[in-house]
């Protein structure tokens, strides 16, 4: 086994195959298709430079009956490879939306829960009041006003929840990046 292993073109068919593997699910993971999919093929030509290894990952009888004979010999066993690499995708890419729709609640929550701190709702209430002196029309120095009051009021009770009246200052917070 040894000697096999450290033949030559055993190492640089066994390197070829780590390091594109490695830059495969580097490239997935920073979320750049295009060259995890140019990866991919050149991992899948790049096999082919190295006929006398396809034994040690179950490819010998490729090289020995040809491609089309091939597919019809173990049809069964490409339409398994098919399917099972379609349902561990289809398991995977679940399981990276989850993570991705995790963080995004998590970053939600976090900031949902700096903004209702007391201090930071004195804060949007003294902007607010602020921005309602300034304002040139009546309804939205109205609606700031009312604001200033609500995160005022809220601020004194202790903050902390999200209420129905702070419910609409929240949403345009948000809908501003998180920012006035």
């Amino acid at each position: 086994m040894w000697p096999e292993l450290f033949n030559i073109e055993t190492f640089w068919f066994w390197t070829l195959i780590v390091v594109q593997s490695g830059l495969v699910i580097w490239f997935v993971s920073q979320d750049q298709v295009g060259p995890a999919v140019i990866s991919v093929l050149s991992l899948i030509a790049g096999i082919g430079f190295f006929p006398g290894q396809w034994d040690s990952i179950g490819l010998g009888s490729l090289q020995r009956l040809g491609f089309a004979a091939f597919v019809q010999t173990y049809y069964g066993g490409i339409l398994a490879a098919i399917g099972s690499y379609l349902i561990l995708g289809l398991g995977w890419a679940t399981f990276r939306w989850w993570l991705y729709v995790r963080q995004i609640r998590l970053t939600y929550e976090r900031r949902r829960d700096e903004w209702l701190h007391p201090r930071a709702l004195l804060n949007t209430a003294s902007f607010f009041r602020a921005q309602a002196t300034v304002a040139t029309s009546g309804e939205t120095q109205q609606r700031y006003s009312h604001w200033a009051a609500v995160c005022a009021e809220a601020a004194a009770r202790g903050g902390r929840t999200l209420t129905p009246d702070l419910k609409p200052v929240w949403k345009e917070f948000v809908e501003h990046g998180y920012r006035f």
